[in-house]
């Protein structure tokens, strides 16, 4: 019987004493045998210190000045002995179970760098308002370009993943979760599961509420580190969002707590017709459409990344066209990393592609581009496809199988 994995939880906090406990006591009823609480506390005047002490030996904590989020949280990590690691804002709460879920998923998959669940959004109270509705299926083109679609309280690590990429970059404040996301996402698999694991608190004085056009420079900033895109649709959907987290009466509720509080006023009755419209176009910006869907069925035209080591080798792409693509030949156009690929497929069959990628720097996301010169429709099915993409992954150099 394999050996029960110590779980870190680092809880970053800084005058936070009215939400501090309920965190704390999330993470300690966890049914999990083996877990680590550690508490970084940033000098705190308000009573936290004494809600610590109140706790004996069961967690372990700091209290000092710090520089900020992603320092306190660097340091909670430094300091961590488990194999799996998380963080827990201390406005936030576990759900039971949540450890155990997480646990399970990665030991089930060792080559997983982190696994990230369902979440719930919860007022100052305590209150549920709504489920986090952004959680979909991992898709590594959506986070880097579209947006942050995992909640970071639902998100558990493996230590030796984090420590590969170096923790949180302590450079940035309002998208340091998501910048992690992508690079881990580099250096092993993301795990979903369905189930729901913690809630997060939405309220006025939270950084996302008050962050304004600074977020918006630092969430665009992060888009084109990683993805190369000037105005990545994410950047003009956080744009619109901006407004909207501004103006909530004139362009529409961003959050569950914006819908509360302007039920029955006047003016937002009126502008309802702009709400759905600004609505629609976020909307449209936050989900685009990469090309290929969950079965493997792929569109004319399509974007995805691959987890990049930085190392030179080739991206592996095989497309299976099936009968129903007719007579004609079918030209197959693959582009990555400034080369090209081009096979044509005059008969049913599997198109085998390669497209060399120089060595660079990384790990990072490789944003991959396929294209092909006609398509058909899916009788009963409405959609527009070209094949099914079979394969779609980066070969080392020093690996004999690349194609």
């Amino acid at each position: 019987m394999s050996e029960v994995p110590v779980v870190s939880i680092v809880i970053p906090s800084f005058n936070q004493a009215r939400f501090l406990r309920a965190a704390v006591d999330s993470v300690l009823a966890q049914d999990h045998p083996r877990l680590e609480v550690w508490v970084v506390d940033g000098g705190s005047t308000d009573g936290s210190v004494e809600i610590l002490r109140g706790y004996g030996d069961r967690i372990r904590f700091t209290s000092e000045r710090d520089r900020g989020q992603a320092d306190a949280i660097n340091r909670g990590f430094a300091r961590a002995t488990g194999s799996i690691v998380a963080w827990l804002n201390s406005d936030d709460v576990y759900l039971p179970g949540a450890v155990r879920t997480a646990v399970r998923a990665l030991e089930a998959e060792p080559g997983a760098a982190m696994v990230y669940g369902e979440g719930e959004i919860i007022d100052e109270a305590g209150r549920v308002l709504a489920p986090f509705i952004h959680t979909r299926s991992f898709d590594l083109w959506i986070l880097v370009n579209a947006g942050d679609f995992i909640l970071q309280p639902a998100v558990f690590m493996r230590a030796s993943a984090l420590r590969a990429v170096g923790g949180l970059d302590e450079t940035l404040h309002y998208g340091l979760d998501w910048e992690l996301w992508m690079r881990l996402a580099c250096r092993g698999t993301v795990l979903q599961v369905p189930e729901t694991l913690a809630q997060t608190r939405e309220y006025a004085a939270t950084k996302t509420s008050q962050g304004g056009w600074r977020r918006l420079r630092e969430l665009r900033e992060i888009m084109r580190r990683h993805g190369g895109r000037r105005w990545p649709p994410g950047a003009r959907a956080y744009g619109l969002d901006t407004l909207r987290r501004r103006m909530p009466a004139v362009f529409g509720p961003s959050s569950a707590g914006d819908e509360e509080a302007l039920r029955g006023r006047l003016l937002p009755r009126l502008l309802r017709p702009l709400h759905r419209m600004m609505a629609n176009v976020i909307a449209r910006q936050t989900m685009p459409y990469p090309g290929v869907w969950t079965d493997g069925w792929m569109a004319p035209r399509a974007f995805q990344a691959i987890g990049w080591s930085g190392e030179a080798g080739a991206i592996a792409v095989e497309l299976e066209v099936p009968s129903a693509s007719g007579l004609l030949p079918l030209r197959v156009e693959v582009a990555a990393g400034g080369k090209q690929a081009v096979a044509v497929a005059k008969a049913p069959g599997l198109v085998s592609l390669s497209v060399p990628v120089a060595a660079g720097p990384g790990p990072q996301p490789l944003e991959v581009r396929l294209r092909a010169s006609r398509s058909w429709t899916i009788p009963g099915d409405g959609r527009r496809v070209c094949g099914v993409l079979r394969r779609l992954s980066f070969e080392p150099a020093s690996d004999r199988r690349v194609v």
